[in-house]
């Protein structure tokens, strides 16, 4: 038979399993809740995800073919694009250089760092010795190394050396920077 303290103590355990019982149902409802909070968040995403997908492909309809800025500087040379990117020409000239000088940010960030200072430097040179380098078919190389003469002087210097048909020679072992790999420990006393 059943006594009344193991009446009252199957009872206490029945209250305790409905209150659990409720906690269980009162969270499936919250999961619930916040799965349909998901879905219409996912709903939004995917609606936003489309409307930047069709604004892409209109940006990418209108850029079709190449298109150009021309540039004063450089006599109406201009820096080419097609779909937004810069397409840098296989002889790089002078007046090219000043093209790119004139274009955006966004579209000098495109060639690599090095690149990029090479093209603003050539650029920077005097216009008649810039024209004189382009007049003459001069490689890009020797551009560059005139470009990078200490002044105008001896940029001057260095155009006229290159018109005569003389190409730099390479600075004597001792004047050069030492290479990293072949540098000796520091010795200690």
């Amino acid at each position: 038979m059943a006594t009344p303290e193991l009446i009252v103590a199957a009872a206490a355990a029945l209250v305790a399993l409905e209150e659990e019982k409720r906690k269980l149902e009162e969270g499936r409802l919250e999961l619930a809740r916040g799965r349909a909070e998901l879905l219409r968040e996912r709903e939004k995403l995917a609606e936003e995800k489309a409307a930047f997908a069709r604004e892409r492909a209109d940006a990418r309809a209108a850029a079709t073919g190449p298109t150009s800025t021309p540039c004063p500087a450089s006599g109406g040379l201009a820096f080419q694009l097609e779909r937004g990117r810069l397409i840098v020409p296989l002889r790089v000239t002078y007046a090219w250089c000043c093209a790119f000088r004139t274009a955006p940010r966004a579209t000098q960030g495109q060639v690599s760092h090095a690149r990029r200072s090479q093209f603003l430097r050539v650029a920077r040179l005097a216009p008649n010795v810039g024209r004189s380098l382009d007049a003459h078919g001069i490689a890009f190389r020797w551009i560059r190394y005139v470009a990078y003469g200490d002044g105008p002087s001896q940029q001057r210097d260095r155009l006229e050396q290159i018109l005569r048909g003389e190409r730099p020679k390479a600075p004597p072992r001792e004047a050069r920077a030492p290479d990293r790999r072949s540098r000796s420990p520091v010795q200690r006393a």
